[in-house]
Formats: structure tokens, sequence, C-alpha cells
């Protein structure tokens, strides 16, 4: 039979898990409407893939990458890629 230390402790670990999975989850779906306003900016302007990587500077692939959300992509290729779509990125 288990003590109450041992029952405690990893009643603890399970819930540090749980809280570190959520933040995961949290920031994976922040980054998934990142993507999605980008892929749904871009085509609202009628600009392409190969035409914003052209004027943001940010590689084709990493454009792709981006809007299909298969990458966490760096702060300043957001900031450049926005900044040819007239967006800006704020945070709370």
């Amino acid at each position: 039979m288990e003590d109450l230390a041992s029952i405690l402790k990893k009643a603890s670990e399970a819930l540090e898990f749980h809280q570190r999975m959520m933040t995961s989850q949290d920031q994976l779906s922040h980054i998934n409407q990142l993507s999605l306003v980008i892929k749904q900016e871009r085509k609202k302007q009628k600009i392409t893939q190969d035409t914003l990587s052209r004027l943001s500077g940010v590689s084709l692939g990493t454009i792709i990458a981006i809007e299909s959300g298969k990458t966490t992509p760096s702060l300043c290729n957001v900031q450049k890629v926005l900044q040819v779509l007239g967006k800006e990125l704020w945070v709370k």
C-alpha cells in the first residue's frame, strides 16, 4: 500500500504534466489561428504564395509551411509576411 506522500507526489506530477500539455495545445491553437489568418488574407488580396515569398523575403517553403501549420514560424518571418499583407501582430 502506498503512503500518502507517494500518492500526493504522483498526483502533483500528473497535474504538472497536464498543465504542460494544455500550454502546448494552447500554443498550437494560436499558431493554427495565425496560419489561417495569413492564408486567408493572402487569398483575399489575390497574392500567390510565390509573390508573398518574394515580397517578404521569406522562402516559399517557409510560406507553405506557415500556411499549413506545419511549423512554428519565427516572429521575424511572421512580421515580414504580415507587413506585406498590411497587417500587424498584437500580443495580449
